[in-house]
């Protein structure tokens, strides 16, 4: 059956010191955030959310066959 995953990425002030080998824990979240869509097939849907004080819907739940059109320029 499809799989529908909501991807949720802290985007607080805090995200932004360096984690290991220059990358920041925001963008090792949003490696992990590119892992689990890799995982997902055609047939599945994903949703992307950013939490810092208050969530922002950055893009609703979509078909993974939309991901390349729908997902917000910044978090590529």
């Amino acid at each position: 059956p499809p799989t529908a995953v909501m991807i949720v990425v802290d985007s607080s002030g805090s995200m932004t010191t360096d984690a290991v080998e220059g990358k920041t824990k925001y963008d090792l979240a949003l490696d992990g955030a590119t892992a689990c869509l890799d995982t997902l097939g055609d047939r599945d849907y994903c949703g992307i959310m950013t939490l810092e004080e208050k969530y922002t819907e950055e893009m609703n739940v979509q078909p993974m066959t939309q991901m390349a059109i729908c997902l917000p320029k910044r978090m590529l």
